[in-house]
């Protein structure tokens, strides 16, 4: 049924539970993956700004590329122990599920896998969680997975 699964993932321990759900319909499917790391946009304000705020702000931004491959590094090291055909891209979000809908436009996903802590619907607007955005945007099956025991507890 599915033949291109896009996980979304991040640095969050809840999102381990995506990634194993992904990998094993991706084995049960025959499918391939597609791993998408999300970073925050940082904006940046338009008044005087100082070389200090400049250089802080671009090694947040250094900081995290390097904890999104990171967090890349280990999916695509749990997807080849499982056998699984990935793909990965990093793309920098900028506020709403949009980007991450065109992404799985321009893949040919058939589905998008992500996972949400347990919050309720209102928390999850709120705190502008990407899971509603998805679920109204997507043209293809959005599913959510909530964390485990296993999946919600932090990595070694």
């Amino acid at each position: 049924m599915f033949k291109k699964i896009l996980v979304v993932i991040d640095e969050m321990p809840v999102s381990q539970a995506a990634i194993q759900l992904a990998h094993t319909l991706a084995v049960v499917h025959a499918a391939d993956v597609v791993h998408l790391a999300l970073m925050p946009s940082f904006a940046s304000a338009l008044t005087d700004a100082t070389s200090y705020s400049i250089t802080v702000a671009d090694d947040i931004h250094t900081a995290a590329t390097t904890q999104a491959r990171e967090t890349l590094d280990r999916a695509m090291a749990d997807a080849e122990r499982a056998g699984v055909m990935v793909r990965a891209a990093l793309i920098q979000l900028d506020g709403d599920a949009h980007t991450v809908v065109e992404v799985a436009r321009q893949r040919r996903c058939d589905v998008i896998v992500v996972a949400t802590e347990n919050q309720n619907a209102v928390v999850r607007l709120l705190s502008r969680n990407l899971v509603p955005g998805l679920i109204t945007a997507s043209p293809v099956p959005v599913l959510v997975c909530k964390p485990t025991d296993q999946a919600s507890a932090p990595t070694p």
